[in-house]
């Protein structure tokens, strides 16, 4: 029984790095990551507002949040959670590590401790634009198939809201494919 769930975690994993190597139809330009994030105020709950739709997320109906806490200068622990449809909280809980590559700005992974070693379990994580107070941030990843509007409260004023679509929109992000989340 173990054996099969690691076959199946081991193949999943696969099939997602194929899939996340294949090259940007988007944009070919380099998406500009912030590298002056201050982990500690990035840390905390963050609320999702948008998304560009993503099998990870597929049974979220509402409530997504995302939780950081530093455990390190270079880590962090990554607690994401959404109510599915069922009314269940969904839980995973993962790791990042600060990314030295200029278009990412965190690696982070879900698996389990024991295939962490293996590089296609780590994703990129580029946070785009966070503002001055650390109370709405701009995520998403090279290949801009993954994005995120992510704020501190459950909500955001459509004059926020409209100038993280267009920084995303600037950066080479489908955002007529957004979808607002609910919660």
């Amino acid at each position: 029984m173990k054996v099969t769930k690691i076959v199946l975690a081991v193949t999943a994993l696969t099939l997602l790095a194929v899939v996340c190597a294949q090259p940007s139809r988007a944009t070919s330009t380099k998406l500009t990551a912030r590298k002056d994030i201050d982990l500690s105020k990035y840390s905390g709950k963050w609320y999702e507002i948008a998304r560009l739709p993503n099998w990870f997320e597929r049974k979220c109906e509402s409530d997504v949040t995302a939780e950081y806490e530093v455990t390190s200068a270079n880590q962090i622990i990554v607690r994401n959670s959404c109510k599915q449809k069922d009314g269940k909280i969904e839980v995973a809980t993962g790791l990042a590590n600060v990314a030295t590559d200029p278009e990412v700005t965190l690696r982070v992974t879900f698996a389990p401790k024991m295939l962490r070693f293996i590089p296609f379990v780590w994703a990129n994580y580029t946070v785009i634009s966070v503002d001055e107070n650390y109370r709405h941030a701009l995520v998403g990843e090279p290949s801009r198939k993954y994005l995120w509007i992510l704020s501190r409260d459950k909500s955001v004023d459509s004059t926020t809201y409209d100038a993280m679509v267009d920084k995303a929109k600037a950066e080479g992000f489908d955002v007529s494919k957004l979808v607002k989340s609910e919660g």
